[in-house]
């Protein structure tokens, strides 16, 4: 009868800890990054678990690198800091280049900010924070998104701000962008500039002959964000080419921020797909290392 008890004492532990253990899964065999994805669903005895995380979601490239995680937090924790997800975007090193925090419904009625992104630089110290703000903040003040730059020691140095009704970008606002899913990714910089003219740019390739032009030929609003916040818009910008055989880039933005990419090459229909390139950017535009 002892025998007895004991085998099923131990069959019941060895339950008990299967029960707590680490789920984890493969959730896409080839994401937008040429690896994995990962999702991993924590154990209330796993460190993580206790510092607020539930669930996390790990991106990887197609060299078996991390590019990008998300992190889900607990009820908990979520309580305590109002954070519901933050996003964490790595550089070839495993360094942080960006982290983006999306707030709780009660956070975003006691501050008005609907998410922030926090740029890192080579140091390991934000250079760069952006908020988006509630519809109801941007209702009472008029600001959409707001920018704040920093020094090396961690001072702030500069503020933007971005009403509603200045949705167009400033003269000489550029992104710095790389492909993302090819073996041999290729860098491009998109510049919004033409002065009076919102709807024209142009767009330097890394090993390109010379700046391509473009039109912006369509945009639309796709969607509002839930609780409030700058709402994301889709603009399709053309390239003008004496040829006619220039492709069209297509640009999901929210606010100041981008949050999808795509270049449609003309003759073959063949998309690819783009993030953006933080580690080349400078003040007068994208820093590429000469080959």
């Amino acid at each position: 009868m002892r025998n007895t008890i004991c085998a099923l004492v131990i069959v019941l532990m060895c339950m008990s800890s299967s029960a707590l253990a680490d789920t984890i899964k493969v959730i896409n065999q080839r994401n937008d990054y040429g690896g994995t994805t990962n999702e991993i669903t924590l154990s209330p005895t796993e460190g993580s678990y206790e510092d607020g995380i539930e669930t996390s979601k790990s991106y990887y490239d197609n060299n078996g690198k991390m590019v990008k995680k998300e992190d889900f937090y607990t009820d908990q924790q979520q309580r305590k800091d109002g954070v519901e997800t933050s996003r964490f975007h790595y550089d070839s090193n495993g360094n942080i280049l960006k982290k983006e925090d999306f707030y709780t419904d009660q956070k975003q009625r006691e501050t008005g900010v609907a998410n922030t992104t926090n740029y890192i630089g080579s140091n390991g110290k934000k250079v760069k924070v952006e908020e988006f703000y509630t519809d109801q903040k941007q209702q009472k003040d008029g600001i959409e998104t707001s920018r704040f730059y920093y020094d090396g020691t961690g001072k702030m140095v500069k503020r933007e701000d971005f009403y509603q009704e200045q949705r167009q970008r400033d003269v000489n606002d550029f992104r710095c962008l790389k492909s993302i899913g090819v073996k041999t990714p290729f860098r491009l910089q998109f510049v919004f500039t033409a002065e009076g003219k919102p709807d024209v740019g142009y767009v330097i390739y890394q090993n390109g002959n010379k700046p391509i032009t473009i039109k912006m030929i369509k945009e639309r609003e796709v969607r509002r964000v839930k609780g409030g916040g700058a709402s994301e818009y889709e603009a399709q910008w053309e390239e003008i080419t004496s040829d006619g055989t220039g492709g069209k880039y297509i640009v999901v933005s929210q606010g100041a921020r981008i949050n999808e990419f795509r270049y449609i090459r003309k003759k073959d229909g063949k998309q690819f797909k783009f993030e953006e390139d933080l580690e080349t950017i400078t003040e007068k535009g994208c820093k590429w290392n000469k080959k």
